[in-house]
């Protein structure tokens, strides 16, 4: 067999990214992971990936190496990551920023409409989740509250007013009193959320209390993975075509003509 041509179609199965970078430019964006210092930088990832074997490995193909043979190398991958990236270096989480809104506080000794503060609110939904959190982490009990008007109880007071298709409200979690906290104050959901994705959606942190009640404490972000990369999945060798070593040492898909 002479080989003809080198293929141009490329050999790698999955895209390959080098850096964080690389990702975020990517269309889709890729780039979703933390750098996880305990596996070897991992440049690409399978959307799909095949069911695991026994020992919970997905096998895939690598072209070969210098002093190798001229065929797909098979080589393992943990389940948990053929379908993750590993890149050095810090995530950039999407940032959290409440959607405007033509809600507005009226009052009942004045035509001025006052615009609503976006970052007070929240969904339903959210309360719900946020309530499950403080629960699960502190042990409070309480219940979703929304607030209708800007001060409950004052004299004299405005009220919410919300426009068709806003489903966000003033919701707030009313912890339950205590020997200790006989009359909690109210916790606004939308502004816990402002504090919790300060540093952007997803980043990492955990609820603490301090003197003020509760507070977002962002957690150190590792940007560092371990020594080694994994090695990049190869396509199947196409019919008429053999595996050959270029100029570079690189293998590469060579089309061969049988004259």
């Amino acid at each position: 067999m002479t080989p003809t041509a080198m293929d141009s179609t490329g050999t790698n199965l999955f895209p390959n990214f080098i850096t964080r970078d690389d990702c975020r430019r990517a269309a889709p964006p890729f780039e979703t992971t933390i750098a996880d210092p305990t596996y070897p930088t991992k440049t690409w990832a399978d959307p799909n990936p095949p069911a695991p074997d026994a020992n919970g490995n997905v096998f895939y193909y690598r072209l070969p190496v210098p002093g190798e043979a001229a065929e797909l190398i098979p080589f393992p991958v943990p389940a948990k990551w053929a379908p993750l990236y590993n890149l050095p270096g810090r995530p950039q989480f999407p940032a959290y920023t409440p959607a405007a809104t033509q809600a507005f506080i009226s009052s009942p000794s004045s035509s001025v409409q006052e615009p609503m503060n976006p970052e007070t609110l929240s969904t339903y939904a959210q309360a719900v989740e946020l309530l499950a959190e403080l629960s699960s982490q502190f042990g409070i009990t309480g219940q979703i509250v929304e607030q209708t008007v800007p001060v409950p109880g004052g004299a004299g007071n405005g009220q919410y007013n919300y426009p068709p298709g806003e489903d966000r409200r003033v919701f707030v979690i009313q912890p339950a009193a205590t020997a200790n906290n006989p009359s909690p104050l109210p916790i606004n959901v939308g502004l816990m959320l402002v504090e919790m994705y300060g540093q952007g959606i997803g980043a990492p942190g955990s609820w603490v209390v301090n003197g003020q009640g509760y507070a977002w404490s962002p957690a150190q972000i590792n940007q560092s993975t371990a020594n080694g990369t994994v090695p990049l999945p190869a396509k199947p060798v196409p019919p008429g075509e053999t595996i050959l070593q270029n100029m570079f040492g690189q293998a590469v898909y060579a089309k061969v003509s049988t004259q």
